[in-house]
């Protein structure tokens, strides 16, 4: 697999880093997550807390691009709300929002 080195089990919490964001995607609130890096593959099945989750699309998109309904797939009703998260999570005031710039977006549902 090229989003991780072969022989290693991928942990979800690789993927999704924070525990808010954990609560998000067990209430079935949170179906999306971006990443500065490819975590996983689509098809790859991961485990939360006892529950299994797909991965369902995996693909790169631009800051310009994303959508309030990208941020509500994030768990988020807005853009500006997702970008005060991200701020919040790495402690940070200001954020430049780089319109070019590329995130891996990894969405999954949940299986059991």
């Amino acid at each position: 697999m090229a989003g991780h080195p072969t022989g290693i089990k991928l942990q979800i919490e690789n993927l999704i880093t924070n525990e808010m964001d954990v609560t998000k995607v067990i209430s079935g609130e949170k179906t999306a997550v971006r990443r500065h890096g490819k975590f996983a593959e689509v098809g790859e099945v991961l485990e939360l807390k006892g529950s299994h989750y797909q991965i369902t699309s995996v693909y790169q998109q631009a800051n310009k691009d994303m959508t309030n309904e990208d941020a509500n797939k994030e768990g988020y009703k807005s853009i500006e709300e997702y970008r005060q998260h991200v701020q919040d999570c790495h402690k940070i005031t200001t954020l430049k929002w780089e319109p070019e710039k590329l995130y891996w977006v990894h969405e999954l549902k949940k299986i059991n």
